[in-house]
């Protein structure tokens, strides 16, 4: 009985923080439409999404930063910031932060190493999946690579705000890291 009441709490609070910090990105989703679509406001809004994602993934676990992975993408659509096409491409990018963070940066201690192993993987797969949507959107077969590195230069925002947020996740308190100061435990 004692472990289903703990199986069954454990349940209410991953939806409770995960709700909490979806609720957060979507507030930081927001923000555009107040601060316009400006390069600032992309590198402001892509920082703090991409933290939420990670503090959801280290608070609550990569499930949780999964659900924010799917669903800011999905916001920015709903906002006439993202085509269409392009929304596969940003969920599947915003999915390899949350799992390598989760996979490979919860577990390594080494500044030095957490920037090899997790950072700049986690970034440079985001930022190359992201790109390799936009260059398949765009329909040009032939003149693949081509496309490709000119997307690449024009999309640095991704792979920069990626890196901003682990950085200032690496920074943060591991109460803030870990939600311990919404919980009474």
């Amino acid at each position: 009985m004692e472990g289903q009441a703990f199986m069954k709490k454990v349940n209410i609070r991953f939806w409770i923080e995960s709700a909490a910090l979806l609720a957060l990105t979507c507030v930081f989703q927001s923000l555009r439409l107040i601060m316009g679509a400006t390069p600032v406001s992309t590198y402001l809004i892509g920082v703090l999404v991409n933290l939420c994602i990670l503090i959801a993934t280290s608070a609550v676990g990569v499930p949780a930063g999964l659900l924010l992975s799917v669903t800011a993408p999905c916001v920015a659509f709903l906002q006439s910031y993202m085509p269409a096409p392009i929304l596969p491409w940003t969920v599947m990018g915003n999915c390899m932060i949350a799992l390598v963070y989760g996979h490979f940066a919860l577990r390594i201690n080494n500044k030095v190493f957490f920037y090899l192993i997790a950072v700049f993987p986690a970034a440079l797969l985001k930022y190359g999946i992201i790109t390799l949507g936009w260059t398949v959107t765009v329909g040009y077969a032939d003149a693949f690579i081509a496309v490709y590195t000119t997307q690449m230069a024009l999309m640095p925002h991704h792979f920069i705000t990626t890196i901003i947020a682990f950085i200032i996740a690496k920074s943060l308190p591991a109460s803030v890291m870990n939600l311990k100061f919404l919980r009474k435990t």
